[in-house]
């Protein structure tokens, strides 16, 4: 589906020169490289299909650079493990459509040692319908972002990483809005195993939205979890429809998310992270609130869903559900002396307990309630609702609980679709 700010991304470009033309590489120019040095404001560098061993690319302002057929598996750019791939430094408006970006590596000294495949400096650069994979940085291995807007659509950022922190994406002092995208496979012995964001200074505001993302199989050394890491105390912004997947925090906290600010957690699923303090979740002075978010499976020796560090400032939990979390107790507070307002929410069949402790006075008031909800297969991760399930809107007198509406009904939900054949 053709994404809205990358067509009028295009079109504000188109206008930035009445004699904007398009440079064919390899026909007009014989590398990626030579397409932009020949390429002027507004133009565009169309490469053809194939994979160019190319690295240290260094873009334009208004400038688009494009895949030949608009995906990532027309174009390849394959920097060999010698430099940082793509270059954008002090550039405005450069926008990259379809094209996969492998092999970069990024050490020494800054700023060579920063983004193995894409270093973004004081820039504004929408990245669609890209991969990034297999890149190593000291630190963002496959993107490093710095004082600069980025917007990702539409993109995989795969098996990267730093030793430094954030092998996927580090965005510093930035603002970032990832949408449909996959952040998957990124390993860092630090922090930040996906995406970590980090505001140097308390006068900066800088926000992140997150939509419609996978976020899986991530791994970070310590604070900052397997996936996502924001610190800083301006951030604001939301994290929305996304699932949160198999991520690990080897020796810390945040097994999916570590979250430092004024971030909205809505309609998003987590499942199956670990970590030593907050399977799913470490929060700190997050005023956001959390909703309609499904917590099933995650591990936490302390917090097995949620640890979190609130001085004086309340947070809310409602219409979710936490289930089948194993470790310790579902919520756990490390200080300060907050205690979230749950709502409408289904705790249950959690090995460290369900309503105990900070929400023991909570069970069975405001829509509360402890029941299995019998989702259609958790084993296989679909964790839609039975039609039966207490967390249905039909059930309920706060509407759907959880990330996942009704998906399956009573009689067909545990059967095999061999089995399902039979009745037919």
């Amino acid at each position: 589906m053709q994404k809205f700010t990358v067509a009028i991304s295009i079109l504000l470009l188109a206008s930035v020169s009445i004699q904007a033309t398009t440079i064919h590489v390899p026909a007009d120019q014989p590398t990626i490289q030579a397409g932009i040095d020949a390429a002027s404001a507004g133009d565009t560098v169309l490469v053809a299909e194939g994979t160019y061993y190319e690295s240290s690319i260094v873009l334009k302002s208004d400038l688009i650079l494009q895949g030949e057929c608009g995906e990532s598996i027309c174009v390849t750019i394959d920097g060999n493990g010698q430099e940082q791939l793509l270059i954008v430094s002090n550039d405005d408006n450069v926008i990259v459509n379809g094209i996969s970006f492998t092999n970069g590596y990024a050490m020494g000294e800054w700023p060579e040692a920063y983004g193995g495949g894409i270093f973004v400096y004081m820039s504004s650069l929408v990245l669609a319908n890209c991969a990034i994979t297999n890149c190593h940085a000291y630190q963002g291995g496959g993107i490093f972002c710095h004082e600069s807007d980025l917007i990702v659509e539409s993109c995989q950022i795969s098996s990267n990483s730093s030793s430094g922190v954030a092998s996927g994406i580090w965005a510093r002092n930035s603002n970032v809005s990832l949408h449909d995208c996959r952040i998957t496979h990124n390993t860092t012995s630090s922090a930040g195993g996906g995406f970590h964001l980090h505001t140097s200074s308390d006068e900066l505001a800088c926000n992140v939205e997150l939509v419609d993302c996978v976020i899986a199989d991530n791994q970070g050394g310590n604070g900052g979890g397997g996936i996502i890491s924001l610190s800083g105390s301006m951030q604001s912004g939301r994290i929305q429809g996304c699932e949160i997947l198999r991520n690990q925090a080897l020796s810390e906290l945040g097994g999916g998310l570590s979250l430092v600010g004024n971030i909205e957690i809505l309609d998003t699923t987590f499942a199956n992270n670990s970590a030593i303090m907050g399977g799913a979740l470490e929060l700190s002075a997050v005023v956001g609130g959390i909703s309609q978010c499904t917590f099933a499976s995650n591990y936490g020796e302390i917090g097995s869903v949620i640890r979190y560090m609130h001085e004086d400032t309340d947070f809310g939990i409602s219409d979710c559900i936490l289930t089948s979390n194993m470790g310790g107790p579902v919520i756990i507070r490390s200080s300060g002396s907050c205690v979230p307002h749950v709502s409408c929410t289904d705790i249950w069949g959690n090995e460290g307990g369900d309503w105990l402790e900070l929400i023991s006075d909570q069970a069975e008031i405001n829509g509360n309630i402890s029941e299995d909800p019998l989702f259609c297969d958790p084993d296989n991760g679909d964790f839609h609702l039975r039609n039966d399930s207490p967390c249905a809107p039909d059930n309920n007198d706060c509407g759907l609980m959880g990330a996942w509406p009704v998906g399956c009904s009573t009689s067909t939900s545990n059967l095999t679709w061999s089995a399902m054949k039979t009745l037919y």
